[in-house]
């Protein structure tokens, strides 16, 4: 099943620098479409999905 979602950053509260780190690491994964700022990923690539979520939770929890 693929799934997407929107990234969508608070850049009051991330640097521009960070959020430049992320999308060049969800590029290089090669799930993130920069015309639609979407994330897409066949969520049953679980080592895939463990790398994006790993991001996702790195932006909460210094953020």
């Amino acid at each position: 099943m693929i799934q997407s979602f929107k990234m969508a950053f608070d850049t009051n509260r991330i640097s521009t620098q960070k959020i430049r780190e992320i999308i060049e690491e969800l590029t290089e994964l090669g799930v993130y479409d920069s015309k639609t700022g979407m994330v897409s990923y066949d969520n049953d690539d679980k080592v895939l999905e463990q790398k994006i979520i790993a991001i996702r939770s790195h932006i909460v929890q210094k953020h």
